[in-house]
């Protein structure tokens, strides 16, 4: 692949370096001064818009007139969010970018190439120039994302969010064939465990995995998987950060899943492996605590039950947590069993 510039490209990039070096100071009195100046007057600070000017006007600008004039600008972003202005502050340009907050970075950056792009937000304004945000505090640069995310729930709502989860995502037949082996896979192995809620081999990888897509589909946070803990190297299912401080959810599963060889099923799984949870999820806040620099605020255990026969899980008030775990209770709390059960033939 031949990665070389033509002559006239390498020009126009060295030029337009030159230009934006040699009207460096009057690129900062825009950024810092005169268009935080024009922002803060700005009532409605979520009306998002953008401002350019062309690099090759950048010599003749006149911060008296241009000032002035500015108010030509405020009435036009009435009906548009990205205007192009020359020295005098008269418009050029005037359209309305569509697309999510990806997108509009995206055609702020290719605009920027041409121009020095001021981008207003919620946050401040964002310089672009040469293809790149400086100093970018803005989260939101589409309306349409920002109303999509105050509809997300807050931590607050994470057991609403769970039952959500499990009693109307969980409950359709294509995402719970995410976790169960098909009749097709079972009739190679024992056609009478066709219909059974027999999990795939691992499972946990696939429930981990479907389940931080959802969270991060349905709540305000971003979600990550196996992060790896400080000393031990051990990793979290899944791990967030709610305003500087961290939670974890550990997923186990009880039931029965494909062996690891695919030709028979597991040792079925029960209560046992919910307290072995306990423990371990305890372990794990008991390390974070002790060597995490942000701060732990809880650490979930979830149980996925595929059993055929649905009972209680009786944790008998936790006594079997050692004592040396028990003062880390405070920071645990066990959520409740998502049920999985084959409703359809697969």
């Amino acid at each position: 692949m031949d990665f070389s510039f033509s002559d006239d490209l390498l020009k126009k990039i060295i030029k337009v370096k030159q230009t934006h070096k040699k009207n460096q100071d009057k690129i900062d009195i825009l950024h810092r001064r005169v268009f935080q100046e024009f922002w803060e007057k700005q009532l409605n600070k979520r009306n998002l818009f953008s401002i350019a000017i062309p690099n090759e006007i950048l010599d003749s600008i006149q911060f008296s007139v241009f000032t002035e004039k500015l108010k030509v600008v405020e009435s036009e972003i009435r009906e548009n969010n990205f205007i192009k202005i020359n020295a005098s502050c008269d418009i050029l340009e005037k359209k309305y970018l569509l697309g999510n907050t990806f997108g509009v970075r995206k055609q702020l950056e290719s605009e920027s190439y041409d121009n020095v792009v001021f981008f207003f937000g919620e946050e401040g304004v964002t310089l672009y120039i040469d293809g790149e945000a400086i100093e970018d505090n803005n989260f939101f640069y589409s309306h349409e994302d920002r109303m999509r995310y105050l509809k997300k729930r807050d931590i607050s709502q994470l057991e609403i969010v769970l039952d959500e989860y499990a009693k109307q995502y969980l409950t359709q037949q294509v995402n719970y064939m995410c976790i169960l082996a098909d009749n097709a896979t079972l009739r190679q192995i024992d056609s009478s465990l066709i219909n059974r809620n027999i999990l795939k081999n691992k499972p946990e990888h696939y429930m981990r995995d479907q389940l931080c897509q959802y969270l991060t589909e349905h709540m305000q946070y971003t979600f990550n998987v196996e992060v790896e803990l400080g000393q031990s190297k051990k990793r979290n299912d899944i791990y967030f950060d709610v305003r500087g401080e961290l939670y974890f959810i550990e997923i186990k599963w009880i039931g029965v899943s494909i062996n690891d060889s695919g030709t028979g099923i597991s040792t079925p799984y029960g209560v046992k492996r919910v307290k072995e949870g306990v423990t371990q999820t305890l372990e794990y806040i008991k390390e974070l605590l002790n060597t995490s620099e942000k701060s732990l605020r809880t650490g979930y255990l979830l149980v996925y039950d595929a059993r055929d026969e649905k009972k209680d899980i009786n944790l008998e008030n936790y006594d079997f947590v050692g004592a040396d775990l028990k003062v880390f209770m405070q920071n645990f709390k066990y959520l409740k069993p998502i049920p999985i059960t084959k409703t359809h033939a697969a």
